[in-house]
């Protein structure tokens, strides 16, 4: 009895692997005559992978390994291995596993030089590793930057100065772009590039700074340790007034004549016996003498100190009135005696009249002041003032 066969088709897949090759087989049985035909293929292999590195992560990109026929493989397997010893390491970021695209990220790499192959993958089976690609040089350090903000000085100054920033990278890509600002803010990409910073216009500056290697590694925003001031404006009178502390008109001990500055004045280039800053006086007996010069309806004053080498430096005012009928000084001991008084914060100069040494007129009407002051006074920066006479804003009178 013949018996009609039902032909059945089956599929094997077996694999074959050596140590350096690897096959895929397929065999159809199709009746009981057992008649079989079989065929095999080696795994594909894909060309040596392309690399590029930023920071300290390598992108890694390759061609995709296709069978006979078309299709390609489910993945692949990424290696990283050391340049010059082919040490192998364990790759990160998306390269891990098995990869079914044809790029990944190797991230957190070390720094040095790496080349890396790629593996195909079907199911349990491989193919042969890659050609190695070309060696990536990693550079994973951020540069380092530094000023000579300090070895400048915070001034004020006078005169230009110019910042020096000093980029160094260690890591081997090189240093690509230092970026700055001047006013404290913080700066970025789109800051003003470069490692040369003129200070010329009058200011305060907080210089803040970062730099970028070739690789991408960007240093910390650091500001400058040193704020600098430059000033190159010479100081001005803003206000005289003279003050009465007796009788309206008439010269009385304790009068005063208030001179208002645009900025602080450096104490020492008033006298010679003060330094530093803040608050001076000279309020010894006997020390301070003022002179009131007779020159008709504008009489002059001048004051001087015995503490101040080569005198109080001060100039002259033109009183804008007749208080004297000839010239006369006002010096004194205790309640009487005369002074002088720099208050910084507000910029005032003073000078206190002590007692008189002779008569004084009466009366005197309001009049207009007129400071002409001495060019030795300057202010913190150094820039003297101008021998200018400068007429009082308003008009008052001892």
């Amino acid at each position: 009895m013949r018996r009609r066969l039902l032909v059945a088709l089956t599929v094997v897949v077996v694999v074959m692997t050596t140590t350096t090759t690897a096959a895929w087989a397929a065999w159809a049985v199709a009746s009981s005559n057992a008649r079989a035909a079989g065929r095999s293929t080696s795994m594909p292999t894909t060309s040596a992978p392309s690399v590029t590195s930023t920071a300290s992560r390598v992108t890694v990109t390759w061609s995709a390994a296709s069978f006979p026929g078309g299709p390609v493989v489910e993945g692949y397997v990424v290696r990283a291995y050391d340049a010059s010893t082919g040490a192998p390491r364990a790759v990160g970021g998306t390269c891990t596993a098995t990869v079914t695209t044809l790029t990944c990220n190797d991230t957190g790499v070390p720094g040095g030089g790496w080349r890396y192959t790629v593996q195909a993958r079907q199911g349990a089976w491989a193919g042969t590793e890659s050609a190695t690609s070309a060696t990536v040089t990693v550079d994973a350090t951020v540069p380092v930057t530094t000023d000579n903000s300090s070895t400048i000085g915070a001034g004020p100054h006078n005169t230009t100065k110019t910042v020096t920033l000093s980029p160094t990278d260690t890591g081997g890509s090189g240093v690509a772009a230092t970026y700055y600002t001047t006013n404290g803010s913080i700066p970025t990409t789109r800051s003003t590039q470069g490692t040369s910073i003129v200070l010329a216009p009058d200011g305060v500056y907080t210089i803040r700074y970062f730099s970028v290697d070739g690789s991408g590694n960007t240093e910390a925003v650091k500001t400058a340790a040193t704020i600098i001031t430059i000033d190159k404006t010479a100081p001005l009178p803003t206000a005289i007034t003279l003050v009465n502390a007796g009788t309206a008109g008439t010269v009385d001990p304790g009068d005063r004549i208030e001179v208002t500055m645009s900025e602080i004045l450096s104490v020492n280039s008033m006298c010679s016996a003060w330094t530093g800053s803040g608050d001076k006086s000279l309020t010894a007996n006997s020390d301070v003498t003022v002179t009131i010069t007779d020159a008709g309806e504008n009489d002059v004053l001048s004051v001087n100190s015995a503490s101040c080498t080569g005198g109080f430096k001060f100039g002259s005012v033109a009183l804008g009135g007749d208080y004297v009928k000839r010239t006369r000084t006002f010096s004194g001991a205790a309640a009487n005696r005369s002074s002088i008084s720099w208050i910084a914060s507000t910029r005032v100069l003073s000078i206190t009249l002590g007692t008189a040494s002779g008569s004084v007129n009466t009366g005197a009407p309001l009049g207009t002041p007129t400071w002409t002051p001495s060019t030795s006074l300057a202010d913190l920066a150094g820039n003297t003032m101008a021998a200018t006479a400068f007429n009082a804003p308003s008009t008052s009178r001892f």
